[in-house]
């Protein structure tokens, strides 16, 4: 369940770019991602697509692609892209706490062997996101569980 697609995201952000640095960045993140073709294989494997940080000005979005057998991070930085691939068999702990329905409030904790940790919280975008959100991390619970 995407509650928004990396489409829909490129389109918006393409749209905005015109009036906004942040949005402009964004797009060109996403062009720069289609284009290499890192992003080839995530149409046809089943993946999740989860913006972390979307609609927050004071953090950079983070893209990340999540499927039952890996998650793919796409983080963009100063003008540099770093993608890292993380595979589902290392993960020695998930953990979801915070947990609260009434306020659309639940984090999930992904421990891998090495000690990293890969977080998901439904505060993560802005609180008219928030709902989608938390309904988007129980949705990644129910994958890699």
């Amino acid at each position: 369940m995407d509650f928004i697609s990396l489409e829909q995201l490129r389109k918006y952000a393409l749209q905005e770019s015109y009036s906004n640095n942040s949005w402009r960045n964004l797009e060109y993140f996403i062009e720069e991602l289609l284009e290499s073709g890192i992003l080839d294989d995530i149409n046809h494997k089943g993946y999740m697509f989860y913006p972390k940080y979307l609609w927050q000005e004071n953090n950079e979005v983070e893209l990340i692609f999540i499927s039952k057998e890996s998650i793919l991070s796409c983080i963009y930085n100063d003008g540099y892209i770093t993608v890292k691939k993380r595979m589902l068999r290392e993960l020695v702990r998930v953990e979801i706490s915070q947990m609260n329905l009434n306020n659309s409030q639940v984090e999930l904790s992904l421990i891998f062997k090495d000690g990293e940790k890969e977080v998901f919280n439904s505060n993560n975008s802005n609180q008219a996101w928030k709902r989608k959100y938390f309904t988007a991390i129980l949705e990644i619970y129910k994958m890699i569980a």
